[in-house]
């Protein structure tokens, strides 16, 4: 009776130790993240902001020290708190990587950042918005990377909160706290005290915090693209063709950007060119033939206008909430040749 006493109370503090992801959310409450409208995202480096060990860690090296020696553990370690930061970012920008998200190549990222010389704050987050040509950034930290050892118990804890913001003026769009915990029982192996000689602090196996990384990365794609607008059932229309006519070579002030675009008929339609001009009206051009119409739109190249390797993206909104977008494979290079002539009169 005693023994079945104490595994049933056993039982109960291992099913205590699982958890729930805990995700604290805040957005705009106009920003979503639509089908029909494309959102280009640069994800910055995640910093370190972890506090520093306290007084328990430090008398509990020893101890530490004496468990790599009883169990032969000198190979595996935690991951420092800068190697999970950047392992976070990496599983971010691979959950984002939607089909309403693009997601602009980590390595290119730090190169501009070095470029610009690593500075934050708002009116840098719009300067190297402008120089990845994207509409957001979303920069990060890591909160906590902890692991507690009780008698029965093993409890491990990260956390980690993400910003995601505007390109244009820098403004927070959306931002979410998440904190994932890998507490473990007795039923799952040596825990507890006895895991400082087992497995030591200073010697835990990193795949439970590879782990936990992964499940929070999905927890912050979940919190931004679960309330997305997908046209909430309405009906979807169709891009089937975009040809973009432009001269080769850089664009200056005067050259014309011709767009046109064949799909589902009856519907509104514009283009983007890159982040420079949004919104570029498309009007419908001749009558539709076998269910299938012809939009065109003209953009003319204004003295001012500089971007690189900018995408034409078509966007097509049916009547009712429905939408479509499509990017040309062409991308368009706007007053470098201009740049160019400056740099050199330097």
């Amino acid at each position: 009776m005693t023994r079945a006493l104490f595994s049933a109370l056993l039982a109960l503090l291992a099913a205590a130790c699982a958890t729930r992801p805990s995700v604290e959310v805040h957005r705009v409450p106009e920003f979503a993240v639509r089908a029909g409208q494309p959102l280009r995202i640069a994800v910055l480096p995640f910093r370190d902001a972890t506090p520093g060990h306290g007084l328990l860690w430090y008398l509990g090296r020893p101890f530490a020290l004496v468990g790599r020696l009883v169990s032969l553990n000198f190979g595996s370690a935690a991951p420092t708190p800068a190697a999970e930061a950047a392992m976070m970012r990496s599983l971010v920008a691979a959950r984002l990587q939607d089909e309403a998200l693009a997601i602009v190549n980590p390595s290119q990222v730090d190169a501009s950042l070095q470029a610009l010389g690593g500075r934050d704050g708002q009116a840098d987050v719009v300067r190297l918005a402008h120089e990845l040509d994207v509409d957001a950034v979303l920069d990060g930290e890591l909160n906590t990377l902890s692991a507690s050892w009780f008698l029965l118990v093993t409890r491990r804890e990260l956390s980690g909160t993400v910003r995601l913001r505007s390109g244009t003026d820098g403004a927070t769009l959306f931002e979410a706290r998440v904190l994932v915990n890998d507490s473990a029982g007795i039923d799952h192996g040596p825990t507890g005290f006895v895991s400082l000689v087992a497995a030591p602090l200073a010697a835990t196996d990193s795949g439970p915090y590879t782990e936990m990384a992964i499940a929070w990365a999905e927890e912050v794609g979940e919190a931004l693209l679960t309330s997305s607008l997908q046209g909430h059932g309405a009906r979807q229309p169709v891009i089937d063709r975009i040809a973009v006519t432009a001269r080769d070579g850089p664009l200056d002030a005067g050259d014309v950007v011709e767009v046109v675009a064949e799909g589902t008929p009856g519907i509104t339609a514009h283009f983007d060119l890159g982040s420079l001009h949004r919104e570029i009206p498309m009007r419908a051009d001749g009558a539709q033939q076998e269910g299938v119409a012809r939009y065109r739109g003209v953009y003319h190249v204004r003295s001012g206008d500089r971007v690189d390797r900018a995408p034409v993206t078509v966007h097509f909104v049916q009547p009712g909430g429905g939408l479509a977008w499509r990017r040309a494979d062409r991308l368009l290079d706007v007053g470098r040749r201009v740049a160019s002539a400056e740099a050199s009169s330097r």
